[in-house]
């Protein structure tokens, strides 16, 4: 893709660090800890790995911090976790094989040798072993040893059978005798004057050794797929319990060997019972049972017992086995985010998906996440748990604030719920004209929700005879089927003149007015349809519909951007106006349209009428006309969590644009905002302003593209600008680029007609 390069926003955009580097962090993760996946716990605190982010827990203070990309860490997709005493430092191994070694200050080392290594195939760190300074990477080509004073790789074991490269899924050591578990089963070697890198060192003992190895107390445990073993010595293996049937087998040891083992069908989510077995006097017995839905690893502290739970977190158990405590860290309950939609004052983030396997774990059709608010401060989570109307709903995909009643409106693959009001209520096809998924009478799809001008709530129903449903402000509920088909109908957006424009996902776009009489097709017209062969559309697949500040449709689809600039007038114009056009970008002597044939899979206008573009290469933003190019965000060049974006939104007071991802939802304070007719409570932030703030200056609540001032104490100009929507941002420094002295400054904000003025005050410390 190439666009036209504007200068980079004067604010506090910058081409190379984007301020992620400096003191001012303008990226925020909004992570969950409500899943964990790994856990180490050591005699100061406990460390919990989840999706993308690392909650440590102070066992002394009670304090808990949190660790990603956007303070500390670098990357996402936290594989592996051990502690090693020796540097009293956490090892971190991600899924790209890369690894972090965290101390208890949060001092982040970063060792890349695996990820930047020339191995070809997969690089895979499957488990981590630390004895003294080193730490043992069991790798899908096999053990890579790290000395973690110098930082770097000590030596690599390639132990196939004829030298080649396997896969090694756990690693152990007792005295001089090294263990490792393999896809050629379980491997021993002598760490005395042998030759570790020559794989005939290494003597395969058992084939049927897979799984993995733990020592304990003098004995060595290990496990296939089916059974778990002691090793009495390198000959013999003694069957101590049988493994079949259960989903998840690790060993974990710390006072005692524990066996983790859950029953039920996890993948679906559903978890029957789960049990953890503990080594006692010659055999296992039950020690815990229905603490933990899935529990993922253990460890034992003192007098208490940690869990690493995939569905609740951090859990510690006291040694009576109690349940006392889950440890969250953050505030949002489910890592998960599809779909973002601004509400009045807030951003609203479902987890569910519109495809039956987008954004899910392998094999997991359903998911239970519920929706999350954000207020700018605070995330309220609303859950099957703790909303009844939301009990029997699933993959909530829709979440929408009515912008006349007090409701909001949730639409799931199980009907639509409203929420937040007097009268809560679930409707489905037994009590709305809600239908079920041709050829699929588990599914009734509500995959999107939108409001005319007179309040009435239209939802979409993918897949149905009735693809276009409608609850009028009676009660009334109609559906239509605008091309007498069941359509797949995933966005929608209703224009200032109600026509309802529908994006499909292999049918291009369909755009349908019902006329002023819901229950009579007598001033209906008929619903128009624009695709590939008969408009400008590159695709027929339309991922996302968004109008912008001048009415106009921008349309998201598999291949490039279109935008129709007078939506409203598409049934009583002829003109070009209402038909899809691409746009012509140009760079010197080379022009092209604009994002071409990438996938462009979300778009949000912000306050100053630019857009935000979402494909799989990232986030992109285009000036209001879409010619220029403002500022491009991969994880390359910036902390977003993937490149793959489902969705942006755009909290309209403060101008932060929020980003869904296949990794979770981050946050990016964005230089424009929502304006007004009047000033509304403008406010200053940071403010007072500490001597060594390095970061952007935000004035919001303004009135619409306000021009502003700042003066010093003595009315002389320091800077001048023009708002961005509400939103104005200084980065501190005058008009030649100057730093400005300690003392008082004077914001004067006055809207283009001269009509509105605001005058704000701003304190910079010496």
């Amino acid at each position: 893709m190439l666009l036209v390069r504007l200068f980079f926003m004067h604010l506090f955009f910058c081409a190379t660090t984007l301020l992620w580097g400096q003191q001012y962090n303008a990226w925020r993760y909004h992570n969950s800890y409500e899943t964990s996946t790994t856990l180490e716990a050591t005699d100061v605190a406990v460390w919990s790995a989840s999706l993308i982010g690392l909650l440590r827990y102070d066992r002394a203070s009670g304090e808990i911090q949190t660790y990603d990309k956007t303070n500390g860490l670098s990357d996402v997709q936290i594989r592996q976790i051990a502690w090693n005493a020796e540097i009293e430092s956490l090892v971190i191994a991600y899924e790209n094989s890369n690894i972090d070694l965290v101390n208890d200050f949060g001092v982040v080392t970063n060792i890349p040798d695996v990820l930047n290594s020339t191995v070809t195939g997969s690089k895979l760190i499957n488990a981590i072993y630390t004895k003294g300074s080193k730490a043992f990477l069991s790798c899908d080509f096999g053990i890579v040893v790290v000395d973690l004073i110098n930082l770097e790789i000590e030596a690599t074991y390639t132990i196939g059978n004829g030298g080649q490269a396997v896969v090694c899924y756990d690693f152990s050591q007792d005295e001089d005798t090294l263990y490792a578990i393999t896809s050629e089963g379980l491997k021993v070697a002598f760490d005395d004057s042998s030759n570790l890198l020559d794989f005939q060192s290494w003597n395969t003992i058992n084939p049927s050794i897979t799984g993995g190895i733990e020592h304990w107390e003098g004995a060595c445990f290990v496990h296939s797929l089916d059974t778990l073993y002691k090793l009495e010595s390198l000959d013999s293996l003694v069957a101590f319990m049988p493994l079949s049937g259960y989903q998840t087998v690790q060993l974990a040891t710390s006072d005692s060997l524990y066996l983790i083992q859950t029953e039920g069908d996890f993948i679906s989510g559903i978890v029957d019972s789960s049990q953890i077995f503990v080594w006692s006097e010659g055999s296992f017995d039950i020690r815990f049972n229905g603490f933990s839905s899935y529990p993922l690893d253990i460890e034992r502290a003192q007098d208490k017992v940690y869990i690493s739970d995939y569905r609740g977190g951090l859990r510690e158990i006291f040694e009576d086995n109690t349940q006392i405590r889950r440890f969250l860290g953050g505030q949002r309950y489910s890592a998960k985010a599809f779909r973002i939609e601004p509400g009045l004052d807030k951003v609203w983030v479902s987890s569910g998906s519109t495809d039956f396997g987008l954004g899910k774990n392998p094999g997991d059709p359903y998911i239970y996440d519920g929706v999350s608010a954000y207020d700018g401060s605070f995330w309220t989570n609303y859950v099957n748990f703790n909303v009844d109307v939301l009990n029997p709903t699933f993959d909530i995909v829709p979440v929408r604030e009515h912008p006349g009643r007090n409701e909001v409106w949730a639409g799931s693959f199980y009907g639509a719920s409203r929420f937040l009001h007097t009268a809560d209520e679930h409707f489905d096809s037994s009590n709305s004209a809600i239908l079920s998924k041709e050829n699929d009478p588990s599914f009734q799809i509500i995959s999107d929700i939108d409001f005319d001008q007179s309040g009435r709530v239209w939802m979409t129903n993918l897949g149905s005879q009735n693809p276009l449903v409608v609850l009028d402000n009676d009660g009334t509920w109609y559906g239509f089927d605008p091309a007498n088909a069941p359509l797949f109908v995933t966005r929608m957006v209703i224009d200032n003149a109600d026509n309802v424009w529908m994006a499909t996902t292999n049918d291009g776009l369909w755009v349908y007015n019902k006329g002023n009489i819901l229950s009579s097709t007598s001033d209906d017209p008929q619903a128009l349809h624009f695709t590939a062969a008969n408009s400008e559309l590159q695709s027929n697949t339309i991922n996302d519909l968004a109008l912008d500040r001048d009415g106009a449709l921008w349309v998201g689809t598999g291949q490039g951007v279109a935008v129709i600039d007078c939506p409203s007038s598409v049934f009583s114009s002829s003109f070009s106006c209402t038909q899809p056009r691409r746009i012509i970008v140009t760079l010197g002597d080379y022009s092209e349209y604009l994002f071409n044939t990438e996938v462009v899979q979300a778009i949000a206008v912000d306050g100053g009428n630019r857009k935000w573009i979402g494909t799989t290469n990232g986030a992109t933003l285009i000036s209001s006309s879409g010619e220029e190019e403002i500022l491009q965000l991969t994880t390359e060049n910036s902390p977003l969590p993937s490149n793959t974006i489902f969705d942006i939104g755009i909290l309209g007071r403060t101008g932060d644009v929020f980003f869904a991802t296949d990794l979770g939802l981050a946050s990016f304070i964005g230089d424009a905002s929502v304006g007004a007719d009047k000033h509304n409570d403008v406010q200053v932030y940071p403010n007072p302003i500490e001597a060594d703030y390095m970061g952007p200056i935000s004035v919001i609540g303004l009135v619409s593209d306000a021009y502003v001032k700042v003066m010093d104490s003595e009315g002389i100009l320091v800077y001048q600008g023009q708002a961005l929507g509400g939103k104005f941002v200084w980065d501190g420094l005058r008009q030649d680029n100057r730093p400005v002295h300690p003392g008082v400054y004077y914001v004067i904000s006055v809207s283009p007609n001269g009509q509105e003025s605001f005058v704000a005050k701003i304190a910079i410390k010496g």
